[in-house]
């Protein structure tokens, strides 16, 4: 496609989603970024987590990704009403910090589970894990096993009222304008299901490296599927996540919020058929008076 040619289709509201739907947005990003953002990030992220650059681990490599996705987001936002104001990214980032200390415990905590509970499954893991096959390979395949387990615990808390309300999950859904740094801005009783994937591939089955890339993915893909950012889904959208059909999940219409529940991995939801591709235009559950941090941390109490 040409850049004449791409400029006309993304013109006057010409963005189309994943399935050809047409979505509006309000900035246009540059060419360069609009196709290569998404890839570069997920390709960047997966080689710092699997060792392959130097001096750039996982933790960095994401790091480098929330703030670049932030500062795109900033700069050419999707939705100019959704751009966060001071006060409210300030709320975000304490959130995001508070969630992110209550995973790092979580994981932490697991490391004192005793080897021998899981001595049968890491052999069985030996056995039946394709470990002579390629790196990448092993982490797609890590990836769609994290992502199978979460989708079905993020469903059945949307579909159990006693597991929404014990997890804190409604905290999530309080935010009526959406960025980067909103994928980790939950309540942080959730942070054992959240960890919970990963947790199950790396201790209980021995696969750390695996884990470690596969939850990384998951990571930089569910922080650009939550970003204010036009981004391409044309192929990408047909298996990962991306930022139309995630808003969704996030509308202020319930029946829109109950459809997909796959955070990285639009797959699943297609499997499972809870997929769903329209033009969200409002976020956000209901709550009394104004969205404070603490009001959001007690949401479970309510």
């Amino acid at each position: 496609m040409t850049y004449k040619r791409l400029k006309l289709l993304r013109s006057g509201g010409g963005f189309r989603n994943a399935d050809g739907i047409p979505i509006r947005t309000d900035t246009q990003p540059p060419v360069l970024l609009y196709w290569l953002l998404g890839p570069g990030l997920i390709a960047f992220v997966y080689h710092a987590s699997v060792g392959a650059i130097p001096g750039i681990g996982p933790y960095l490599s994401l790091a480098i990704g929330f703030a670049t996705l932030t500062l795109c987001e900033r700069t050419w936002p999707a939705r100019l009403e959704w751009k966060q104001n001071a006060r409210e990214w300030l709320q975000v980032v304490a959130m995001f910090a508070i969630v992110a200390a209550s995973l790092a415990l979580v994981e932490f905590g697991a490391l004192f589970f005793p080897a021998n509970w899981f001595d049968h499954t890491r052999s069985f893991a030996a056995i039946y894990w394709p470990s002579d096959w390629p790196m990448t390979v092993q982490v797609a395949l890590g990836f769609a096993l994290i992502q199978l387990i979460a989708y079905w615990s993020h469903r059945l808390q949307h579909e159990i009222g006693l597991l929404w309300r014990i997890f804190g999950h409604g905290t999530h859904h309080t935010y009526t304008k959406l960025s980067a740094m909103n994928w980790n801005t939950t309540h942080p009783f959730e942070a054992v299901p959240l960890v919970a994937p990963a947790i199950i591939l790396s201790i209980v089955f021995g696969l750390t490296d695996v884990a470690v890339a596969a939850a990384s993915l998951v990571m930089i893909i569910s922080a650009t599927a939550h970003a204010n950012l036009r981004l391409n889904e044309r192929l990408v959208g047909l298996v990962l996540t991306t930022n139309s059909q995630h808003m969704q999940h996030h509308s202020s219409v319930f029946a829109e919020s109950q459809t997909n529940y796959s955070c990285a991995m639009t797959l699943w939801d297609r499997i499972f058929g809870t997929f769903s591709e329209r033009d969200t235009t409002a976020l956000g559950d209901p709550m009394d008076g104004e969205r404070t941090l603490w009001k959001r941390l007690t949401v479970p109490l309510r």
